[in-house]
């Protein structure tokens, strides 16, 4: 049918009225989409509600440990008003002091409980608690938006608010349940950003500098409950550097960002006066860059705005060369003054290892599983490889439309070389089976660290060069979106984290829904502009298709994992923690390794030696030392008694964590360090000849110490045990009736040779032979795979470090000790076994009792360790 002239016309303008409308509205469209996003992301953030109960007490419980700690002070607030001065329940018999970085969030906590129970009197305060994350996710979510419609407009924030919502690696840390300080301080963080960006891109001096008040007030009181604050602090002042550099810091920008330190130092001075301290703040690389920033900002107004010394016009090259330089040499004086040439290596020294290795300095920090540092493979498998090229592809753009006002010579220019930066920097840790890039040869090192300075250099270079050959290019460039700066800057130091620790993965996950989101709607801005209507309706079906088909797939898979976060305080916890609130004395102390502190403070309501804070770390080092890897019952004894413990505590993770409590145990030397491996069953080598039954345990591990057999030295670490050969003796009714001395199958290359060893533990049976060879044991446990059971399907081989110590005999094997008197085990109900793969066992608890004549060594009464012990 043939449209003709006049209601083509109308169409037209039906369209344009359509547009109109659509444009007036599009606030409250984006508002409602807004709401839909946040209440989807709740409802997602809160499916594990139903598996958050402890039946023993039918209350709400947190999924997470460190959580557990925090439910406690919000629990004592309520009921107190204020927390406790000193936690005795931690570190006892000192306690816990240094509770101020529990201050602020405890006490939101608290009035959110009493908000809500205002509301409804059924609310209890593990209710309010468990599903504060998610509400938190959903008020962060409403900052994140308005930080990046502020930033960028409303459909960039829309998008990226979607993205966010779904990502699998931003959930854990706004799941119900995981009531940390995270999900908190994602509110402050995108809050801080939206008022600090805010502040100098509002005309009105009045409202900028309420900006500018409110935004250090929200940054104080983030340093004063969270560490992740340092990637806020440098991206703050590394923008404030850059705007130094771009000479934008005059009397408004000079005087916001004045107001904003003084605020930010006053609120962390009375939240967490310890973190304020000034030599600490001025000599930390992270806060540093703050002062280093005020320092060259007030350098370069008295200097160049001002023109104190009238020299303005003198100065033929950019004034941040000059103000640079001078706050350089001036600091540095002072700081050979002051400590000696020394500091500044140290710091330098110190920054290096921050880049390189920054969870790595001590044996207490590589022993936690979330400070083990990730590879670009890790990010590839949480967010896929097409989001990180879309990721990358919008830090690009980004950074084109940044420059590209400079003209194509310089825009393009620029924009390679940032794009062969980015990917230099982010993927020289690509994956630990590179050859190269691998994060710790000298190359890997080398592409890392080298391309952030080169990248630097070049951008001081084209700076200097158009301030001194084309003034008109470098007004333009000073003119360059102060959001977007902070955009790109904060990416950089969000790659540094995500590369540092898997457990800041979290954070830079925001970025990259950002840069995400930014992409897709750039691309629809330029296909826009296209003539061609059928090229532009090709683009918009394929990013609609894109976003459709990554949001999906995150969606899957972020509901699958938010159905499937449970309890780590399992039903093995809850039920312990219900005998102990019921069989001991309100003034019991608990020793056991320091992850399980907050389930015993909270669970069992009774004082631990330590806890997953960490904060007194010779503890830590004694218990691994002289409780689990001590040699008898009277080094155990020693310890106890000095810390004037009355229970010990143990449970099966300790055989996947004894290489870490060994290390951390262990001297300089590494004395005791070493690991219990297992190994299964192999029916098919099991062989008979005639009435014995040799029974083949196959797996692999390398040997923890050197081993001299026959004259030949086989060494820790290069040679191995492949499996182990057991001469059994079954009776007429198949019950293991004999166990003759097995053999370990010794493997060094391509070498192998059976070496005898000295035991084997069976059925509460330790059988010993002799002990010429491979001085060490086999415990052989059953396996159950499914209804399927083997009684002897499976064996944990404990090297001679391992076999000789108070944790293989006390728990392990069971044995009756005179001081130290079982009270409580689970070991009918979860067997030391193999289950369906993983390995599990009973949680004990020793009642301990000391003798007359008990010598205890003076250094355990103290909180020091010698230096040494701490290296890695």
């Amino acid at each position: 049918m043939k449209i003709l002239p006049m209601e083509e016309e109308l169409v037209e303008k039906r369209k344009i009225a359509l547009a109109g409308f659509l444009k007036k509205k599009q606030n409250y469209i984006a508002y409602i989409l807004l709401a839909i996003i946040a209440w989807l992301g709740y409802k997602i953030r809160t499916k594990n509600l139903g598996a958050l109960i402890d039946p023993t007490s039918g209350q709400y419980i947190p999924a997470d440990p460190d959580a557990m700690g925090i439910l406690r002070y919000v629990q004592y607030v309520v009921e107190n008003g204020a927390l406790m001065e000193i936690d005795y329940l931690r570190y006892y018999p000192t306690g816990f002091t240094n509770l101020e970085e529990f201050q602020v969030l405890s006490h939101i906590l608290a009035y959110f409980y009493k908000i809500l129970h205002l509301f409804n009197s059924t609310i209890t305060v593990q209710y309010a608690d468990v599903i504060y994350p998610a509400v938190a996710f959903s008020i962060a979510l409403i900052f994140f938006f308005l930080m990046l419609k502020r930033i960028f407009d409303w459909k960039v924030a829309i998008l990226a608010s979607a993205f966010l919502t779904v990502l699998p690696p931003y959930l854990f840390r706004t799941m119900a349940g995981v009531s940390d300080k995270e999900a908190l301080a994602m509110v402050f963080v995108y809050l801080i950003i939206y008022l600090f960006i805010s502040a100098f891109m509002e005309k009105r001096f009045k409202r900028a500098i309420a900006y500018s008040i409110t935004s250090g007030i929200f940054l104080g009181i983030l340093w004063a409950i969270w560490g992740g604050v340092s990637f806020i602090v440098t991206t703050i002042g590394s923008l404030a550097i850059i705007m130094v550099l771009l000479d934008r810091m005059d009397k408004k920008n000079f005087t916001l960002y004045t107001v904003f330190l003084a605020t930010t130092v006053l609120t962390l001075r009375i939240a967490f006066p310890i973190r304020a301290d000034p030599q600490s703040l001025l000599t930390s690389a992270n806060s540093g860059l703050l002062f280093f920033a005020f320092a060259l900002t007030l350098t370069q107004y008295l200097l160049f705005h001002k023109d104190l010394l009238k020299i303005k016009n003198k100065i033929k090259i950019p004034y941040f060369f000059v103000s640079g330089g001078l706050v350089i040499g001036l600091a540095t004086l002072a700081i050979i003054a002051i400590y000696g040439p020394s500091f500044i290596w140290d710091r330098i020294a110190y920054v290096y290892v921050d880049l390189i290795e920054p969870f790595g300095r001590t044996r207490w920090a590589l022993t936690v599983a979330e400070s083990r540092q990730p590879y670009f493979t890790d990010l590839i498998s949480q967010f896929s490889w097409r989001f990180l090229l879309l990721t990358f592809a919008g830090a690009v753009l980004l950074f084109f439309e940044t420059v590209k006002k400079l003209g194509k010579k310089y825009s393009y220019k620029l924009t390679i070389a940032f794009a062969a930066f980015i990917i230099a920097f982010s993927m020289s840790r690509y994956s630990s089976s590179a050859s190269i890039f691998n994060g710790t040869s000298n190359l890997s090192i080398l592409v890392y660290i080298g391309s952030l300075i080169a990248f630097t250099i070049y951008i001081l270079y084209t700076v200097f060069m158009l301030y001194t050959k084309d003034k008109e290019k470098y007004k333009v460039l000073t003119r360059a979106p102060l959001g977007f700066l902070f955009m790109l800057l904060f990416l950089v130091f969000l790659i540094i984290g995500a590369r540092s620790a898997v457990r800041l993965i979290f954070l830079f996950a925001p970025i990259t829904a950002i840069l995400a989101a930014y992409a897709i709607i750039r691309v629809g801005h330029y296909a826009n502009k296209a003539k061609e209507k059928l090229l532009r309706y090709a683009v918009y079906l394929t990013l609609t298709i894109l976003v459709f088909v990554m949001l999906s797939a995150f969606s899957a898979s972020t509901i699958a994992q938010a159905e499937s976060v449970g309890l780590g305080y399992h039903l093995q916890w809850q039920q312990s923690m219900d005998w102990v609130r019921q069989n001991t004395a309100e003034d019991a102390v608990f020793a056991h390794w320091w992850d399980y502190g907050y389930y015993v403070q909270y669970g069992g309501e009774r004082a631990t030696l330590s806890d997953g804070g960490n904060a007194h770390p010779a503890i830590n080092h004694f218990i691994g030392r002289h409780l689990l890897t001590g040699e008898n019952e009277t080094e155990a004894l020693e310890l106890l008694a000095a810390k004037e413990a009355t229970h010990v505590l143990i449970i099966s993770d300790e055989i996947g964590k004894y290489s870490a409590f060994s290390s951390i145990g262990a001297d300089e030397n590494y004395d005791r360090y070493s690991w219990i491996p297992t190994f299964t069953l192999d029916l098919e080598q099991t062989h008979q000849v005639e009435e014995v039954t040799n029974l083949v345990y196959s797996g692999g591990t390398a040997l923890d110490d050197d081993f001299v057999y026959n004259n030949v030295t086989y060494k820790a670490n290069e040679a191995g045990i492949a499996g182990f050969i057991v001469p059994v003796i079954f009776d007429e009714s198949g019950n293991l009736q004999q166990v003759q001395q097995p053999t370990a199958v010794l493997m060094a290359g391509s070498d192998f040779i059976q070496v005898p060893m000295s035991c084997v533990f069976y059925n509460n049976q330790e059988f010993i032979f002799d002990r010429s060879g491979l001085d060490s044991c086999l415990q052989i446990i059953p396996t159950f795979s499914g209804e399927e059971a083997n009684y002897i399907g499976s064996a944990l081989y404990l090297s001679h470090d391992v076999w000789n110590t108070v944790f293989t005999h006390l728990y392990l094997f069971g044995e009756d000790w005179e001081y130290i008197k079982e009270v409580y085990t689970d070991e009918e109900a979860v067997p030391l076994s193999v289950y369906n793969g993983r390995v599990i066992g009973p949680l004990k608890i020793w009642e301990v009792s000391y003798p007359d004549n008990l010598n205890i060594p003076e250094e355990y009464y103290g909180e020091e360790i010698p230096e040494e012990v701490t290296q890695v």
